[in-house]
């Protein structure tokens, strides 16, 4: 649930970021996502 974050720079884009989407998300795919996160950065 997330999209490239450089979208909503609205001049010098940051590619290096992400934008994540939440207003959808149960409680329990939030728990994933982060937990999927969490791994991915370690």
């Amino acid at each position: 649930m997330f999209v490239p974050g450089e979208f909503f720079f609205p001049e010098r884009p940051d590619y290096a970021t992400l934008r994540f989407s939440f207003a959808t998300a149960t409680d329990e795919k939030m728990h994933e996502a982060v937990a999927r996160l969490k791994r991915a950065l370690s």
